[in-house]
């Protein structure tokens, strides 16, 4: 709990009975103990009445913090909630106008922040209202509206619904595989998705619409559409700044979706847009206290950061945002989820190898490799296992690479397509495993170059490697005895000598 939280708590407790009293002490003893020890706390309380049931008093104390707590946390839906719980306390009271009262503040809420959900219970408690303070013609009429109102309600909860489920197949599908471009099967299913999918204007709610906006800058980034895709993070941010009490709803969905935008800005190359929504988020972590929501922005910010790290304007910037996660990823590593650990060390273990320190590279990919079974982003796996290789190819590893080569043989093979870039370096590392002379090997490096530069030239599906290592630049590190940080920052200093003689 947080310090407020505490605050709160102990607020409430002071305002009870002395057991109570004693449930704030034995809490205060636990806050001030570093790590759990409950032989001293026994001690401590040898002479109170409670301890000699020690697990029931801590059960009951886990209780009274859940339920400060969600006092504490609570929302438009607990108000909506509460409020019918009470115009129901009122009408078993016989209290009919004071429930009925409540009934119009919480039917207004519902629609104000379109937690329309709610509508049917709060009719239903107006039913019992209307039944004991109206004529019977007025019931009649009363009934009839209640009853209208709720087939547009569940018309507009089946629109949500709709919406919703296309979004989430979508999202799931974008977990999994990554990238669909060029992939015959992932078009299908992605285009199957989209079919029947209604347009933006046969959205009812808000939410539809976000739901709408979200699918399509899923199905975009999928396709390698980014600047589609930026066009739908857009449309979102701005539903978020026109409707905030409909689709802000907390900080969590704001975090995701200006994620969400940053990754289509990255693939658009604006760095601008990406540094001021990284520092965006770095003010909203120091406006929130939830250690979820804390984490979560973490990993977001350093993503992006070693994304950018990556391309082509924020090389030099790859150590500093190391140190950042360095500092950070102590507390939060064992809280970042199986779906964000794989990327996050795959992109750490990157921007390491840029800056020289294989040993550290090699350490956040076998991080990442520890949790790559789970079913995520195949794309990105298998691009770390080639990458695994290239690490102990760079340390000069060459007898762990026979093995090594085996194993990433046996993954990418469990996979429904095998992309000729990854056939083409399995090729290359299988010959390398067997020993080369410094001579073959850079013939062999230079071919691999060439038909890799064939291949992604020639196939669409291809290119999607880049979005995760620029295989071309390693390449040229070896061919021309560089480092890859001394290979990426010459190529931007050709592009800016390039744009600089076209004025």
């Amino acid at each position: 709990m947080n310090p407020s939280e505490k605050g709160y708590f102990k607020r409430i407790g002071n305002i009870h009975s002395k057991n109570q009293t004693n449930y704030i002490r034995l809490f205060d003893a636990i806050d001030r103990q570093e790590s759990y020890d409950e032989k001293a706390l026994k001690e401590e309380f040898a002479n109170e009445a409670f301890t000699k049931q020690f697990s029931v008093a801590k059960n009951y104390l886990y209780k009274l913090i859940l339920k400060s707590l969600e006092a504490y946390h609570s929302d438009t839906e607990s108000e909506i909630n509460s409020l019918i719980n009470q115009a129901n306390i009122l009408n078993r009271k016989a209290l009919f106008l004071q429930s009925q009262k409540l009934l119009k503040k919480a039917k207004n809420l519902a629609y104000k922040h379109e937690q329309l959900q709610y509508v049917i219970p709060i009719n239903r408690c107006l039913e019992t209202v209307y039944i004991q303070i109206c004529k019977l013609e007025e019931i009649e009429e009363l009934f009839d509206q209640l009853i209208k109102e709720e087939f547009v309600i569940y018309k507009k909860l089946h629109n949500e619904g709709d919406y919703r489920r296309k979004t989430s197949k979508a999202y799931f599908l974008h977990m999994k595989v990554g990238y669909a471009a060029g992939n015959p099967t992932y078009m299908k299913m992605l285009e199957d998705l989209r079919a029947d999918l209604m347009d933006e204007e046969d959205c009812l709610t808000i939410k539809s619409q976000f739901d709408f906006n979200r699918f399509y800058f899923l199905y975009y980034s999928m396709l390698l559409e980014p600047r589609q895709a930026v066009i739908h993070t857009n449309n979102m941010l701005a539903l978020i700044e026109e409707y905030p009490d409909i689709a802000f709803k907390g900080y969590r969905r704001y975090v995701d979706i200006i994620y969400n935008h940053l990754i289509s800005c990255l693939n658009i190359k604006d760095v601008q847009e990406c540094e001021r929504w990284v520092a965006k988020l770095k003010e909203i972590e120091k406006e929130v206290s939830e250690p979820l929501l804390s984490m979560r922005i973490f990993t977001y910010v350093q993503s992006v950061q070693f994304m950018m790290a990556t391309t082509l304007d924020k090389v030099e910037e790859g150590d500093s945002y190391l140190k950042d996660f360095e500092k950070g990823i102590v507390e939060y590593e064992s809280h970042i989820s199986y779906q964000h650990k794989p990327p996050l060390f795959f992109l750490a273990s990157y921007v390491h190898l840029i800056e020289n320190n294989k040993q550290k590279a090699l350490l956040w990919l076998e991080k990442a490799l520890d949790v790559a079974d789970f079913n995520f982003r195949e794309d990105i796996i298998s691009w770390v296992r080639i990458q695994e290789l290239i690490i102990h190819f760079e340390m000069g590893n060459m007898l762990l690479l026979e093995s090594k080569v085996r194993s990433a043989y046996r993954y990418l093979n469990k996979k429904e397509r095998i992309h000729e870039v990854e056939r083409l370096f399995m090729r290359f590392f299988r010959k390398l495993s067997n020993g080369v002379s410094s001579g073959d090997l850079n013939k062999m490096l230079l071919r691999l170059e060439e038909d890799t530069r064939r291949t992604i030239d020639e196939n669409e599906a291809e290119r999607s490697y880049f979005a995760h290592f620029d295989i071309i630049a390693w390449l040229r590190s070896k061919i021309e005895h560089k480092t890859l940080k001394q290979v990426l920052l010459e190529r931007r200093s050709d592009i800016e000598e390039e744009v600089w003689s076209a004025y």
